[in-house]
């Protein structure tokens, strides 16, 4: 009777490890197609990153990668996701440094170990290492130039160092990349995660936006204040220099018109 429990209990146990993990880990709201139009700003990317104690490089950063991906049809979202994901929002910390401007762990063609630092690419600049992760990415959602004529993109070289056909078309979405591009069952999920967190992101040049028109209000409120002085220093009957000095502190061609009515009143007096 003790065995047939104990075979039971291994059965069990057995079954639970293969079920599909449940957890927050592999759980998300929305898979993000990785060729789409932007799903947010790049404001909002920045607002993100910053709650996220990214690097002021990673940040640097961020108007370039997300032209490039829309350049390359790309989702910004995604790329910029993938960027902060695989090099830890430019602080890095594994066998490659910024030096490499790789920002998405790409390796050479001959590929090697993920501890391997010579297996890892190294490019000349980061608009290099942005063009081969977008060229990567459109490649694994089905897009070539190369090997399909339906890409719009004449690119004269391609940075890609992996660009191999067999990969073609293995992931329209980003849950696609788990075991695809990486080796991570949970990479997609992840990512999918972060791609949430920036849509969702408050836009705080909202923010900014009326800070400035309150600046700009205190501003024109100054200067009709400056212009009511002005009126009342030409209607007490100031000398045409000093008018022509008071015409010359006027910025704003509207106030210098008004301005000139009053000129005028003198004037014809």
């Amino acid at each position: 009777m003790k065995r047939i429990k104990v075979f039971c209990i291994s059965i069990l146990v057995v079954s639970l490890s293969v079920l599909p993990l449940s957890s927050s880990a592999t759980s998300y709201t929305k898979d993000y197609k990785i060729m789409n139009n932007p799903t947010a700003t790049k404001q909002q990317i920045k607002d993100w990153a910053e709650k996220q104690n990214a690097s002021d490089l990673y940040i640097s950063l961020i108007d370039e990668a997300y032209d490039m991906a829309v350049k390359y049809e790309i989702d910004p979202t995604v790329m910029l996701s993938q960027f902060a994901l695989e090099t830890g929002f430019c602080r890095y910390g594994g066998v490659i440094d910024e030096s490499y401007h790789n920002p998405c762990g790409l390796k050479t063609s001959s590929g090697g170990g993920n501890y391997n630092k010579k297996a890892h690419m190294k490019f000349d600049t980061w608009e290099d290492g942005f063009e081969a992760q977008a060229q990567h990415l459109r490649l694994y959602a089905g897009y070539c130039h190369h090997y399909r004529n339906d890409c719009p993109h004449e690119c004269p070289e391609i940075l890609d160092p992996r660009h191999f056909k067999e990969i073609g078309g293995k992931a329209t979405f980003v849950s696609d990349l788990s075991r695809a591009w990486a080796t991570d069952i949970a990479y997609g999920n992840k990512l999918n995660g972060m791609c949430n967190q920036i849509v969702n992101t408050e836009i705080r040049e909202v923010e900014v936006k009326k800070e400035e028109e309150k600046e700009e209000s205190k501003v024109e409120v100054e200067e009709m204040t400056t212009l009511e002085r002005i009126k009342a220093r030409i209607l007490k009957g100031h000398s045409n220099d000093k008018i022509n000095y008071i015409k010359d502190l006027l910025f704003n061609r509207d106030k210098e018109n008004l301005v000139k009515e009053y000129i005028n009143k003198i004037k014809n007096k």
